[in-house]
């Protein structure tokens, strides 16, 4: 499987809204896009990795971190008389977002089962409307903000794991957050993101910083947003 022969995938709506940072959401689409009813995503890291413009080990990462937060399921390959076998990821049943593998040639939609994802929007709107029924729109706007927030954080938390997707060199959390909020407050989210993502493409695993110093010490600075080199090349169907 070679990487030049991509030509595009089909990206779901709700995969923009999930919370995951641009890499995974990019990782996550490449993966539906090769499940078909019939077969797994055989895709290599290499593989992933030449589509993107990231490293084996970053793609690993954020694969690893998709399994954790209950997207995709697989298990490691084993050695069967003297040969590896191939990776199998499959999209977690836990997910209602739809396999759109099995339709790529006609560029087609699966539909989902009925009223699946309207029931699960009603239902969240009605509680979310319950919840803020006193509430001002200056105090929802503020609660929406905090709550985003609170989720980009604990991605930007969960990006300090090694090649086996296992946590590495996390510091103290309540200093991380500290030191992240001054962060964002000066380049924003994204930004930071990008440049976290971008430390661990080119940083080898021995030297990354503790996470709470690698904020103090303003390193997300010396590193440029990668957010344009991970959108080169690929194809976005509306």
């Amino acid at each position: 499987m070679k990487s030049n022969a991509f030509k595009g995938v089909w990206i779901h709506k709700e995969v923009f809204e999930l919370d995951l940072t641009l890499h995974q959401k990019l990782i996550f689409a490449i993966i539906q896009n090769l499940v078909t009813d019939d077969e797994p995503c055989y895709a290599s890291n290499r593989y992933i990795g030449e589509i993107l413009n990231l490293s084996e080990r970053q793609v690993s990462r954020h694969i690893s971190l998709l399994r954790q937060r209950g997207f995709i399921n697989y298990k490691k390959p084993r050695q069967i008389n003297g040969e590896w076998e191939k990776r199998k990821i499959t999209i977690s049943h836990k997910t209602h977002l739809v396999k759109v593998g099995s339709n790529l040639s006609s560029g087609r939609e699966e539909r989902q089962k009925p009223n699946q994802s309207t029931n699960n929007k009603v239902l969240y709107n009605k509680e979310y409307n319950k919840q803020n029924i006193d509430l001002s729109d200056k105090e929802i706007k503020e609660k929406r903000e905090k709550e985003y927030l609170k989720k980009a954080f604990q991605v930007a938390w969960e990006s300090w794991v090694n090649s086996e997707g296992r946590p590495w060199r996390r510091g103290d959390k309540g200093l991380t957050k500290k030191w992240w909020m001054v962060a964002v407050s000066k380049v924003g989210v994204e930004a930071v993101q990008d440049s976290i993502d971008l430390y661990f493409k080119r940083t080898d695993e021995q030297y990354i910083k503790t996470s709470h110093l690698w904020f103090k010490n303003e390193r997300y600075n010396e590193i440029p947003p990668a957010q344009e080199k991970v959108r080169k090349g690929f194809e976005y169907v509306k």
